[in-house]
């Protein structure tokens, strides 16, 4: 699946620079292992954007969240805003029922606080008239004045200082392989960079990769601090592609807020065997042409991407049979096999046109007896966003907004089953209904995760499968309890560090990863 997804993501040069600088500020609460993260971003939007982060759908009796002005529904944990003269945040703090209120208190570190780049305060009322500086005191008490009340707020606001900052965005150096080169061996198994800043240093967290024929590569990339940056590695994946123009993009800004596009590309040798593949990529409904449609078999070692006239040609391909998919956004992806035998073949994809925005919708039931499974969480994630919905008493499910044509994952969990998911692209709204099951074996996968230089280990995400979520405690730990036998997929990430990805087999018995 993640190879059909990176395919999915296949298919200005500045952005201007903003007069304030990238920072965020840490709120933790203790015995609460998920820091909440404020900050701002010249790539956030006020709305829900990439930069922003769902909150993990765990059972608990308090719980403390962002809110966001265009999506009431939405609990963040990370909430990135466009830098301005001031900014202001919304965090609210829920009890489960009456009789689990009490007082919750959040801290901060005001010695931490980027104060280079202005003043920080926070306030009860939205009007900030009665705010107190965060550099005055290092927590808030949740503690609703009403016994009856199961809610309280807080608000967070950012004051920018009038100071001169840095104008001159990172640059690149070390390449490799070189760009310009020729004749570059498809056999080529990785690249890499250094961005560099010499001022106000590189925003890690703004850095966004492509490559040609993978497309979003960053959540793969190993991504290490150096002096006056950072060294970008990519290990790739698989064969690259003969005779082709291959391009690194990476877009990236500084800790000034300073944005730029740094791009190398080069050429792959011709190849000494094999046959060639080509035709024309077309609308399916008007018959025109559709440039800049990507193309690629499952294994991605023979891709390339239509030109304008809709025409694309794919050489070295030995004899065999393939299934080639082709995408393009507003499209629905195809997916054809392809036989070669002894000589060239010709072949033309139709692609059928999808709405801009489609709704996802449908039911959780229990498999057991076809009951609906009420409190469901149904998530729908695609390249640059998602969107999450629970289900109601008959166990029905709302995803809006999704993008017509892009290729979605929508995976639903509720507590005491075992997470279901389904992968697809769709031209129009769809049902996706869901039946879930519950664990017949209890066994779990956990551990510890530390953070090199660090005393406090809590914040590490840790998936499985893309669809069971779970993260550390202060002590680098995490458990996920109640799994069936069999293969998973695991991965680790934590802002600043590498990310770690491997298999776990579970057979027949608990199974620890540190």
């Amino acid at each position: 699946m993640r190879k059909l997804m990176l395919f999915a993501l296949i298919c200005a040069m500045l952005v201007p620079a903003l007069s304030y600088g990238q920072w965020s500020v840490n709120l933790s609460r203790e015995s609460d292992p998920l820091v909440r993260i404020f900050g701002t971003n010249a790539a956030a939007s006020e709305g829900f954007d990439p930069l922003d982060a769902l909150f993990p759908p765990f059972p608990m009796n308090f719980i403390w969240y962002f809110l966001i002005s265009d999506t009431s529904g939405a609990t963040l944990y990370k909430d990135f805003r466009p830098p301005a003269d001031t900014v202001q945040w919304f965090l609210l703090g829920v009890w489960a029922s009456p009789s689990d209120v009490e007082p919750e208190i959040i801290r901060w570190s005001p010695g931490s606080l980027p104060l280079d780049y202005g003043y920080f305060y926070f306030d009860t009322i939205p009007d900030m008239s009665t705010k107190v500086s965060m550099s005055d005191v290092d927590s808030f008490v949740f503690n609703p004045v009403d016994p009856y009340t199961l809610e309280d707020t807080v608000y967070f606001q950012f004051i920018a200082r009038v100071d001169t900052v840095d104008s001159f965005p990172p640059y690149a150096e070390n390449w490799y392989p070189i760009c310009g080169s020729d004749s570059v061996s498809v056999t080529t198994d990785s690249f890499s960079v250094d961005i560099l800043d010499a001022l106000s240093g590189v925003d890690s967290s703004s850095i966004t990769i492509t490559l040609t024929g993978f497309g979003d590569i960053t959540y793969f990339a190993d991504i290490t601090p150096i002096t006056g940056g950072y060294h970008i590695h990519y290990a790739i994946p698989l064969t690259l592609p003969y005779d082709s123009d291959i391009a690194i993009q990476i877009t990236v800004s500084d800790n000034a807020g300073n944005a730029t596009l740094l791009s190398c590309a080069w050429h792959t040798e011709s190849a000494s065997v094999g046959y060639t593949i080509s035709g024309f990529v077309y609308d399916s409904l008007t018959m025109t042409p559709i440039p800049g449609a990507g193309i690629g078999d499952v294994s991605l070692t023979y891709t390339g991407v239509s030109d304008d006239t809709g025409y694309y040609s794919l050489s070295g391909v030995e004899n065999g049979s393939y299934l080639f998919s082709v995408y393009k956004e507003g499209y629905v992806t195809k997916s054809e096999s392809i036989y070669v035998s002894g000589a060239d073949v010709s072949h033309d994809f139709y692609l059928v046109p999808a709405e801009s925005t489609i709704v996802i919708s449908g039911t959780v039931y229990d498999v057991s007896d076809s009951t609906p499974i009420d409190g469901a969480i149904v998530t729908s994630i695609w390249s640059g966003g998602s969107v999450t919905d629970t289900t109601d008493a008959t166990g029905s499910y709302v995803n809006s907004g999704v993008p017509g044509g892009a290729a979605t994952l929508t995976y639903a969990s509720a507590t005491g089953y075992v997470s279901d998911s389904v992968y697809g692209s769709y031209a129009s709204d769809t049902t996706i209904d869901f039946y879930l099951h519950t664990p017949t074996v209890g066994y779990s996968i956990s551990g510890t995760i530390t953070l090199e230089g660090a005393t406090d280990y809590s914040g590490t995400i840790v998936l499985l499968n893309d669809s069971l979520v779970d993260t550390t405690d202060a002590s680098g730990e995490y458990e996920f309890s109640e799994l069936d036998a069999g293969t998973y997929e695991f991965v680790t990430f934590h802002d600043g560090y590498e990310t770690f990805d491997t298999s776990v087999t579970i057979t027949d018995g608990d199974v620890d990863i540190s």
